[in-house]
């Protein structure tokens, strides 16, 4: 057996070293890999095939994954909460398997052969490589400030290039520590990095995919595992030890990994079409006949898929010790049929507006004499039989309480805060190694570069802490009160109403902008330790606008589910053009089971501040905020205009103190704003004009619980 060599496709030609033909690669075939076995917490035991092990091992880039939490900072408030993203991958390319595998055993007319079992596997095992630090910290708070922050630093080069005779003169005297990388990307998705890895992963085994030859071999380009020989193990049949018959051999064609099947595996991933180039702008890596099998790890339709079933169990697990099972019967039950399309409009190969369309293109086509009429705006998906529709009614409110207890827990809020501003402070002044950039990438632009990326985990944290440089002591300092436990404190939350005519509704149509704005404009009298007075920041304060629901947002996940009646389930044996077609279930059936409200809105406030004082400051501003919107008053544009109001503006003293405060507020939010969002003076900020209510509040305890502030009657508690 030829021994391995080094696999960096980057080394060959360093040093002058001539480039090796491609009858020279040393190579290692599949006999270098036995079929394993590992345990796991919840599926009892997970089987690695030689193929898996191929992109797991001897890479930085899948056992990044070990480093990365599954659920981020909620170990702050669940402690077993510490399980990490390679075991949800090898859970969920147990689940696609072991899904792909019934349908193949209960459906065997569907045609699936061992190599579409095999590359949807390896869909769920690379589906989340692409993921950063903190559960979804990095790719969602920490890089909308970060893109806020980039677009406010355009603008001030653009404000000083006018203003000067040059934009080079501009840019020389702009201290920007960005400028010498490219700018966030600001489309990017971890799916995305997802998909450069697995090139990555490919490329340390001396592999790439040749989109030129999609139905050949990978493309050997350097040393590593032997390309054509790169594919299902085993004598005989899928998943056995030894490869007896293919001895030195190359591999059949169904049995070794093509180009296409790995642009197949990248589909699964993306969730559809990888739109990267012509002839891409739908499925290329399987027939339409096997669409379905793209809707076992990212159900497109249902949103119901085996990622969502791992994860769902094994975080109820962690957290909730005694709970967290799988739902068997989702796995069990799935079937192949015909089924409409449940969102035509966002649909790619049905790109129509809705149910109408679809049947007014079928009436001119059946006119036309087209015999496949009946099928337009319709899907090879999985479906289930009726009886499963209450079990999945469960499984879509699983999604729900988890969102609820775990994800968005007040707590591990305040936590990812923190972590989302420890790295903010430090992106200017961190570089990670890159290996197209000498300098190397800030934190915010690491997706640019896989090398960079890949040493991007959890750990990023530790290194911060332990660097000796000085420009990172705050985010050093924040790093102290994160371990300290002093998690910046929840104060409030507002439930919006579901009726747009209730007073709630108009808190959520502002922005989070002018909502600071208006918080540090509220004329709420508090006093320090020192009796002096205290006013807002808007750096104290956060907004968050959550909403949570089962899948679909306001509407009902079920309803994008179809299911077959049981006295036409013996019609599944059938050819695919004569499969049953499944349909949508009405409400009617199970409506003692659906939930008033598919979806819950609250705004929630935080504070950055660790003081008491102004926690109760920013507890009582709120409260004032809530009231004025509901009253519907315009705050004044300035204090003299306050004055005019009535004699409640305090002394002299007080006065002159808040008009400069009002005079920073607005600069401030403009500093930490995107420019199309920026706040002016004069806006729709809303105040009490009751001026008895500048006398001094007495300090209260911020509310420690989601807080309905309204009541049905609109009065606030």
């Amino acid at each position: 057996m030829a021994s391995s060599a080094p696999s960096a496709p980057s080394a060959q030609s360093s040093g002058g070293t001539k480039r090796p033909r491609e009858d020279e690669y040393t190579t290692r075939p599949m006999e270098a890999y036995h079929q394993k076995r590992t345990n796991d917490s919840i599926h009892s035991t997970i089987s690695l095939c030689p193929a898996m092990q191929v992109l797991m091992d001897h890479n930085p880039y899948f056992q990044r994954l070990r480093k990365l939490k599954q659920l981020g900072v909620t170990e702050s408030v669940y402690i077993n909460a510490t399980h990490n993203r390679k075991e949800h991958s090898l859970g969920v390319a147990h689940l696609a398997e072991r899904l792909a595998r019934g349908l193949a055993e209960r459906q065997p007319k569907l045609g699936i052969t061992d190599k579409d079992v095999l590359c949807v596997k390896l869909a769920g095992l690379c589906h989340d490589l692409g993921h950063g630090p903190f559960s979804h910290v990095y790719d969602g708070p920490f890089l909308d400030a970060m893109r806020a922050d980039q677009a406010r630093r355009k603008e001030e080069v653009d404000a000083m290039a006018s203003a000067s005779a040059s934009a080079s003169a501009a840019s020389g005297s702009n201290d920007d520590p960005y400028a010498d990388v490219p700018p966030i990307p600001t489309d990017w998705t971890h799916e995305d990095a997802s998909l450069k890895i697995i090139d990555a992963i490919l490329k340390s085994n001396g592999l790439e995919i040749d989109k030129n030859n999609l139905d050949e071999p990978l493309k050997q380009v350097w040393h590593g595992v032997d390309a054509k020989r790169f594919g299902i193990s085993g004598a005989g049949h899928y998943g056995s030890d030894g490869d007896d018959d293919y001895q030195g051999k190359p591999y059949p064609k169904e049995r070794l990994l093509t180009n296409r099947d790995f642009i197949f595996i990248k589909e699964c991933i993306n969730g559809g079409p990888l739109n990267d180039g012509p002839g891409y702008e739908s499925y290329v890596g399987r027939p339409a006949e096997k669409e379905f099998l793209y809707d076992i790890v990212s159900n497109r339709h249902s949103g119901l898929d085996v990622d969502k079933i791992d994860y769902f169990a094994r975080d109820q697990r962690q957290c909730h010790k005694g709970s967290g099972e799988i739902e068997v019967l989702l796995i069990e039950e799935a079937f192949v049929c015909w089924g409409e399309c449940s969102r035509p409009s966002k649909c790619f190969q049905c790109r129509c507006e809705g149910e109408e369309d679809l049947q007014l293109q079928r009436i001119m086509r059946s006119a036309a004499g087209d015999k496949d009429a009946r099928r337009d705006g319709m899907h090879l998906m999985i479906c289930y039989p009726e009886k499963t529709l209450l079990k999945a009614l469960d499984f879509f409110k699983t999604r729900f309480r988890l969102h609820s207890e775990i994800y968005t827990h007040r707590q591990a809020k305040g936590a990812e805060y923190i972590i989302c501003d420890i790295l903010k402070e430090a992106d200017p002044h961190y570089r990670l190694r890159a290996e197209n950039y000498p300098g190397g990438l800030p934190i915010s632009r690491a997706m640019l570069d896989m090398t960079a990326y890949a040493n991007l985990n959890d750990t990023i944290i530790d290194t911060i802490r332990s660097s000796t440089k000085t420009s990172l002591r705050r985010a050093q300092d924040l790093i102290e009160r994160y371990e300290q436990r002093m998690f910046y404190k929840f104060v409030l939350s507002i439930e919006i109403s579901h009726d747009k005519d209730d007073a709630t509704s108009l808190l959520w149509e502002k922005d989070e902008a002018a909502i600071k704005m208006e918080l540090c404009k509220m004329h709420v009298s508090h006093r320090g330790e020192g009796r002096e007075k205290l006013f807002l920041s808007p750096i104290d304060i956060i907004i968050e606008k959550k909403e949570i629901h089962h899948g679909r947002k306001s509407l009902n996940p079920v309803d994008m589910m179809r299911f077959l009646p049981k006295h036409e389930l013996s019609r599944l044996n059938r050819s695919v053009s004569e499969l049953p077609e499944a349909r949508q279930q009405s409400e009617d059936k199970y409506k003692s089971s659906i939930p008033q409200a598919f979806n819950e809105r609250a705004i929630r406030i935080f504070c950055r501040n660790k003081k008491k004082e102004v926690v109760d400051l920013l507890y009582h501003a709120s409260l004032q905020w809530i009231e004025d919107t509901k009253r519907g008053f315009h705050a004044p544009d300035s204090w003299i205009e306050m004055e005019e109001v009535g004699d409640a503006a305090g002394d002299d003293d007080d006065m002159g103190a808040y008009d400069r405060h009002i005079a920073n507020v607005s600069q401030e939010i403009n500093d930490h704003t995107p420019p199309r969002r920026r706040v002016t003076n004069r806006n729709t900020t809303q105040v009490s004009a009751d001026t008895n209510q500048a006398e001094e509040m007495s300090p209260v305890r911020p509310t420690r619980g989601p807080t309905n502030l309204f009541h049905a009657n609109g009065e606030t508690n």
